[in-house]
């Protein structure tokens, strides 16, 4: 750039800039906001954050036998992608459950779930609420290679967790949570 100088201080590893536009009076460079290309530029080297995005998902409460008919008084979803790890939740709350048939999930995830060997899947934590019982801790993972969590819980006097069903879903369930997980890419 014509008439401004950029360096790196070496002693104080900071990039300045000069201000007088004649390379002589230096001050630190103040960023005011790091900018990321729409799409990723991936690089080999690990210690590079190549991507940060943030937006909307749209999370679905079905099942892994099928899913019909459901309506919602609103199903959102939220993220967080830095680098490969990726932070999204959800509020899902019904007005007609539909037909929904096998293990309850909820599918749509914004991005793939990267198959991490030697780790525990991503697990994630929400608060059910169903019509017969008040409030219900459950819990559930993400399907490695997938886009989905398996949904867990306990009812009754939550002795023991079990994949929860379509029996276990009231017309105005709603279910909020959060997970973090690992990329595919």
């Amino acid at each position: 750039m014509a008439g401004r100088h950029i360096r790196y201080n070496a002693t104080t590893k900071i990039l300045e800039f000069s201000t007088t536009g004649d390379g002589t009076n230096f001050n630190p460079l103040e960023l005011a906001q790091i900018l990321f290309p729409a799409s990723q530029l991936s690089s080999s080297n690990s210690n590079t954050l190549d991507d940060y995005e943030w937006g909307t998902w749209t999370p679905i409460l079905g099942g892994s036998g099928g899913t019909s008919g459901q309506t919602y008084a609103w199903n959102n979803g939220y993220y967080i992608k830095v680098g490969r790890f990726v932070f999204v939740n959800w509020d899902i709350k019904f007005t007609a459950k539909g037909t929904i048939t096998g293990s309850l999930r909820i599918t749509g995830l914004p991005f793939t779930i990267g198959n991490v060997t030697r780790n525990y899947p991503p697990v994630f934590m929400g608060l059910w609420q169903i019509l017969a019982i008040a409030q219900v801790q459950v819990s559930g993972y993400g399907e490695l290679n997938g886009t989905h969590i398996n949904i867990f819980g306990a009812t009754g006097a939550l002795a023991s967790l079990a994949a929860f069903s379509t029996a276990e879903l009231g017309n105005d369930s709603q279910l909020l949570g959060a997970l973090i997980y690992r990329a595919a890419t």
